[in-house]
């Protein structure tokens, strides 16, 4: 196929070129939109799927957008909150990156992770490479940033798999 193999132990974003629309129906089938506005909060869409509480992906009514980059970083407590709960706080309960940021360093982090947020309002995204003890925010660098797994932080990337590949763009 037309997938880059980044490496089995990553997660990253591939886009099928050439399977004939399969790979869109699978997710179409089993994908779900959500759109939620309780009152006194911001109203925002979700994609997700079915089981799944929380946001893993959201753009709310502000232009504040979120992206969920799972990033197994070897840290996992019980006693935190699931990353999709913080997400879903972000969605509901932020206008603005400085926001969704307070949200996410205030909040019981049961585990670590990469999430990508941008504010259209303020063109500024931003990625948010976390674990529970420990919250790095990435601003831009030249106008533009790819990011992918394994957790990203200001020091470089974390690698969580031995010789587990970085794509760079």
């Amino acid at each position: 196929g037309s997938l880059v193999d980044v490496s089995s132990d990553v997660c990253s974003s591939d886009l099928p070129l050439d399977d004939g629309g399969g790979g869109a129906r699978l997710l179409h089938k089993w994908t779900v939109l959500f759109s939620i506005r309780t009152t006194g909060r911001a109203a925002f869409l979700s994609v997700g799927w079915p089981g799944m509480a929380g946001a893993q992906t959201a753009i709310n009514e502000h232009g504040l957008a979120l992206g969920n980059l799972t990033s197994y970083a070897g840290q996992v407590t019980p006693l935190g909150v699931p990353p999709g709960f913080i997400y879903r706080q972000m969605a509901d309960g932020a206008s603005t990156r400085g926001e969704a940021s307070a949200i996410l360093r205030s909040a019981s982090r049961a585990m670590g992770n990469n999430l990508v947020v941008s504010s259209g309002r303020e063109a500024s995204p931003a990625l948010f490479g976390f674990l529970p003890d420990a919250v790095d925010e990435l601003p831009p660098g030249n106008g533009i940033r790819a990011y992918t797994n394994p957790l990203q932080t200001r020091k470089g990337p974390r690698q969580y798999a031995p010789n587990a590949p970085l794509l760079r763009v």
